[in-house]
């Protein structure tokens, strides 16, 4: 069974860029198919006379059909392919229940085109879905739909917590699909920085030696991809990632360690680059292991939505 992504479609600029970079992602290795669920959830509650709530709901579920045909016809002739509407108390509900009814990979979402070409600035349905999705979430940034879709670099936020290795092992196994290089990516918090300078210059030379060591063994924990190396930056981890990403084509980051298993949580870092990476970004939930109080969704993903 090929694996399967969900590329969120709502017919706006964003949405096109979505759609580039789900087959981007989609399409990587042909020995390997991935799926596409083009969704476009419509936001309807129904209330009052039902005979009267259905006719609304009727023509909410038309319109979020028409928008999706032009997506059927900029994806005419791809196989493993597939359409849907769904009715959702918010689009991110809706992407979220498909997703964890359709076990997929990813759900795929676009940024903003109210900020400057090719920044990821998410709106509220863009950060709505990021927060607490079911599976890893990527982002694709104002403007990708015409951009070079090339993945000839992918890089990892790295500071060897036990997400970030996570993290690791997906942005290597991207890497692998495309063939790519990868780069992990470690940063010296500003306030460590300061420490050991406070502290004295050895003991700010035992601290680069230390985290220069967990990035060596990071690398040398990677298989299948043969461009694996290391950068060590200093400063604020936020600015610092955004200004690494762009010399790259795709970068993951993991979640906060802490909340729901299998949930995309983003922390201060992770929701800062949602904004400011200037190349696709892609949130990775914190563990791919259940716990208890985290089964998957069970609700049909066309199933009507509760108020």
């Amino acid at each position: 069974m090929p694996d399967t992504i969900i590329a969120a479609y709502d017919g706006s600029a964003g949405a096109r860029d979505a759609l580039a970079l789900a087959t981007v992602l989609a399409d990587a290795d042909p020995a390997r198919p991935t799926h596409i669920t083009v969704t476009s959830v419509y936001r309807y509650t129904p209330v009052g006379d039902p005979s009267v709530a259905g006719e609304y709901e009727r023509l909410f579920r038309d319109a979020a059909q028409e928008r999706l045909a032009e997506a059927q016809k900029a994806l005419e002739g791809r196989e493993d392919t597939s359409f849907r509407v769904v009715r959702g108390t918010s689009a991110a509900e809706g992407l979220h229940r498909v997703a964890a009814a359709e076990g997929a990979r990813a759900i795929i979402v676009g940024g903003s085109h109210t900020g400057t070409l090719g920044r990821v600035l998410p709106g509220s349905v863009t950060e709505q879905t990021l927060h607490g999705a079911p599976c890893s979430v990527a982002v694709a940034p104002a403007g990708y739909a015409d951009a070079d879709h090339r993945i000839r670099t992918v890089g990892v936020a790295f500071d060897d917590s036990t997400e970030a290795r996570h993290a690791l092992g997906i942005a290597a196994d991207l890497a692998s699909r495309f063939g790519a290089a990868l780069r992990i990516v470690r940063v010296l918090d500003e306030q460590i920085v300061w420490y050991g300078g406070y502290a004295g210059p050895g003991a700010m030379a035992d601290i680069r030696d230390y985290v220069r060591e967990t990035v060596r063994e990071a690398e040398a924990s990677v298989q299948g991809v043969d461009d694996v190396s290391g950068v060590l930056l200093e400063g604020s981890v936020p600015v610092r990632l955004a200004e690494a990403s762009r010399s790259l084509d795709l970068l993951v980051v993991g979640s906060r360690g802490h909340g729901p298993i299998r949930r995309v949580l983003l922390g201060s870092v992770s929701a800062r680059l949602a904004r400011e990476s200037a190349c696709p970004l892609v949130a990775v939930p914190h563990s791919d292991v259940p716990g208890e109080g985290d089964a998957p969704d069970a609700d049909r993903a066309d199933a009507p939505a509760t108020a």
